[in-house]
This record gives structure tokens, C-alpha cells and sequence, in this order.
């Protein structure tokens, strides 16, 4: 097994060269995700979210083709925390996450806010 590292902005990509190909410019990859720096969801939600920390693990796969890329992940999202400024709260939420073309789908994650109260989260964001 020929095995890569690729580290972009906190982010640790690991892939097995021998199933990452790109056959007729369809790409074909797959992905272990060691260390995902949560830093990204203030970019993906820039009028919802702020100061975006925390860690996701799991593992991807990349498909389509570089105009219209699918990408798929199972990730399990550890101490993250993130502000809602709006409402001036914070939280913090563990759990598993799914990622496909849809959008990202919660599943029994917890999320807690500074006063001690609890939720149990299962649901949908999707893209438009």
C-alpha cells in the first residue's frame, strides 16, 4: 500500500494511492481523515457561525468529476465549539456527521451550552 499525507490549513489528508485515480477526468478517491480542524464551518456558515473550533476523524471519498466534485464523509465531530452571534450563545457539539451531495446530516449528536443544557440533535442541512 502506497500511502500519502497531504496537510492543508490544520487539515490532515491520508489516501492510498493505489484507490485515489482519476479515470476520463471522473475522479475516484478515498479518503481517511486523521485531524480535521473545524475552522471551516465559519467559512461555510459566515453569517451564522464564529469561532469555529474543535476536531472531526472519520473517513471520505471524493467522486465526479473536478467541474462538479461528490464528495461523501462519515465524520465524528469531537469538543467542538462554535458562537452563534445573533443570539450571543455558545455551544458545544459532539457526534457523528454524514457529508454527501445533499448536505450534512447530524445523527445523535449532543450539543450543550454553557448553563448545563443538553440536546440530543438529529438532522438535516442541506445544500441548495
Amino acid at each position: 500500500m502506497r500511502t500519502r499525507t497531504l496537510t492543508v490549513a490544520r487539515a490532515v489528508f491520508r489516501w492510498d494511492r493505489d484507490r485515489c485515480r482519476l479515470v476520463r477526468h471522473i475522479l475516484r478517491c478515498f479518503l481517511g481523515l486523521g485531524r480535521l480542524d473545524l475552522f471551516f464551518f465559519d467559512i461555510l456558515f459566515p453569517s451564522e457561525l464564529e469561532n469555529s473550533t474543535g476536531v472531526g476523524t472519520g473517513i471520505g471519498r471524493i467522486s465526479g468529476t473536478f467541474d462538479t466534485p461528490v464528495f461523501n464523509a462519515d465524520l465524528t465531530i469531537i469538543d467542538s465549539e462554535f458562537d452563534v452571534p445573533d443570539f450571543n450563545l455558545t455551544y458545544s457539539l459532539t457526534g457523528n456527521i454524514q457529508v454527501d451531495q445533499l448536505g450534512f446530516h447530524l445523527m445523535d449528536m449532543r450539543l450543550a451550552d454553557k448553563t448545563g443544557g443538553v440536546a440530543s440533535l438529529s438532522w438535516d442541512i442541506l445544500f441548495n
